[in-house]
């Protein structure tokens, strides 16, 4: 082979490489320090565990999505053992799988520097982030594995449907179709990208033919199936006491604030500012293009023109607050949607297999943020819907390339800025999550595994080991949240069928009612009560103060408290 191939396929492999040297970075500074035992992490460790000791799934406990990553987490604790590293490295495998598909989804329409970026991007920013204290915003072991296996099975289930466009190989079609219907059963954020590209694709592919048709109908068989099946083990219950119980008024505060129509002047504002931000890195990339097609004299520094552009963009968004660099993108896709369509019904003849792939992306990515409008960005409840979506943004940044004058110089330096945003975004996020991947932690060694716990006071780590010196019979609940501290610390969990008492899952005084009867038929040994304020988070003041007064009052005229009622935690035990 010729040493010039040979230094080609060499660096062709530098990116991958590069994205490859990220992750394992990322979970390095990471490592057990993600997850929490008090605050959601907890219920989707302790649910499959419930469901491997018989209990069934909506009936006997509840759950307010579809049933893929309980069953999938049931499934895995039964062959590796229930632990929390089961999870944990189930997770980072998932982070894999979906670093690897946005980097291969991404190479045949940006290119191979650009793809690598967005993964490291998403490695910094998705993959790996503890931005916030409680670290549940991450695919390791986050707030809700329906999100990140349903997202990581839609986005892989968009990228075979591209490689068909673009091969016609049924195989291709037969196995997105069947990802499609893994993401129908987690949660409905994931549902509305997934189905709207194969709706899009059935619409604009002519004739689809019977084989195709033949692979749908299957699809849609295996889902519709699946959840008669749901419904005829549970009845009614399915849907009122689980899928739906969280459409109700207690979850409209929350619902306006993860969306940021809560202040939404202050939203609109931090919107207008992102576009601004974006725009002027796209803006200083099409007018150096320009300059450099322009002057003869500058075209010795050509080469590195794409490296200086992206250097700055770099630089601009490594800066800001990674919450807020990206808050345009719904505008900047919604945009770029239009146009690509409208250049598609305009051709006269039929688009391209890239032309409609690159559309397809684009409404994926759009779909993901409607839950997120006006606080899309990397933390929170965007974590896992922003990935894709980053494609898209390269996708329409490439579409400049005719303002930039159209060439390959001006594609390069478009390509550079672009590159430049989205690391900047996953360097913010690696400089937001700093202090706490050094932050010192409490080693606790439990019988589901080994935890580093933070150190404050009356922490989960005190309570954790606390728990731990019951008798292992002890029947614990936990509330309003906290399962993750029943299920590490080994004690017999109470049955309880509701795992986190958040003020939507008490919508009224007949779920007080129920809560009430099921805890009187079979009440625990010991409660572990937090006090929290989560005004700001659920706009109620905390559990049995403005909300689930009856079940505070039940609680105080049956147990004792082993510690000060004003402690963050308190442990009742129940009177003799």
């Amino acid at each position: 082979m010729q040493p010039r191939l040979v230094r080609e396929r060499w660096a062709s492999l530098v990116p991958a490489a590069l994205v490859a040297a990220s992750f394992a970075t990322g979970a390095a500074l990471s490592w057990r320090r993600l997850g929490s035992l008090v605050t959601d992490t907890g219920r989707e460790l302790e649910l499959p565990r419930r469901l491997l000791d018989g209990d069934v799934l909506y009936r006997d406990v509840r759950y307010f999505w579809g049933p893929l990553a309980p069953l999938v987490n049931a499934a895995l604790y039964r062959v590796f053992g229930v632990s929390v590293d089961t999870l944990m490295w189930t997770g980072l495998a998932v982070a894999a799988a979906m670093t690897a598909c946005l980097f291969l989804l991404a190479r045949p329409y940006l290119g191979r520097w650009a793809a690598a970026a967005i993964a490291i991007a998403f490695v910094f920013a998705s993959a790996f982030p503890n931005v916030e204290a409680v670290g549940v915003f991450n695919f390791v072991l986050p707030f809700n594995c329906s999100a990140t296996y349903g997202i990581t099975a839609a986005a892989w289930s968009l990228l075979l449907l591209d490689r068909h466009l673009r091969s016609g190989r049924l195989a291709t079609l037969a196995a997105s179709v069947s990802l499609a219907v893994l993401a129908s059963f987690s949660k409905s954020e994931v549902i509305l990208p997934v189905a709207l590209v194969h709706l899009a694709f059935v619409v604009a592919v002519r004739p689809l033919g019977r084989a195709r048709w033949l692979v749908y109908g299957a699809g849609a068989g295996v889902v519709a199936g699946g959840y008669a099946a749901l419904y005829a083990i549970v009845g009614p219950e399915l849907w009122y006491e689980n899928l739906a119980l969280l459409a109700n008024p207690k979850s409209t505060y929350y619902i306006r604030l993860t969306m940021g129509l809560d202040g939404l002047g202050a939203s609109l504002l931090d919107v207008a500012a992102a576009a601004l931000v974006l725009g002027g890195a796209v803006a200083l990339a099409i007018a150096a293009s320009r300059a450099l097609a322009r002057g003869s004299e500058w075209r010795g520094i050509r080469k590195g023109a794409p490296l200086a552009v992206g250097a700055v963009t770099l630089a601009v968004f490594a800066r800001a607050r990674p919450e807020l660099s990206m808050r345009a993108l719904p505008v900047v896709l919604g945009a770029g949607v239009v146009v690509a369509i409208r250049r598609a019904l305009r051709a006269r003849s039929r688009p391209s297999p890239e032309a409609l792939g690159a559309i397809l992306v684009l409404l994926f990515g759009l779909a993901c943020l409607p839950r997120i409008a006006l606080r899309v960005g990397p933390t929170g409840y965007g974590f896992y819907l922003l990935p894709v979506a980053l494609v898209g943004l390269g996708l329409v940044v490439q579409g400049l390339a005719r303002a930039a004058g159209d060439t390959p110089m001006a594609r390069d330096v478009l390509g550079g800025a672009f590159a430049g945003m989205v690391l900047g975004l996953g360097v913010a996020s690696l400089l937001a999550s700093w202090p706490l991947y050094r932050e010192p932690r409490i080693p606790v060694d439990t019988p589901r595994g080994r935890m580093l716990l933070r150190d404050t006071w009356n922490s989960e780590a005190s309570v954790l080991q606390a728990l731990m010196r019951l008798p292992p019979s002890t029947r614990v609940m936990a509330l309003p949240d906290g399962a993750g501290l029943v299920f590490a610390s080994g004690v017999a969990d109470s049955g309880d069928p509701i795992l986190t008492y958040a003020p939507m899952a008490l919508p009224d005084a007949a779920a007080e009612g129920r809560t009430l009867a099921a805890w009187d038929r079979d009440p625990p040994d010991v409660v572990v009560w937090q006090n929290r304020d989560t005004r700001e988070l659920f706009g109620f003041r905390g559990f049995g103060v403005d909300y689930a007064t009856h079940l505070r009052e039940w609680l105080e005229s049956r147990y004792v408290p082993l510690n000060s009622p004003s402690d963050p935690f308190v442990l009742l035990r129940r009177a003799r």
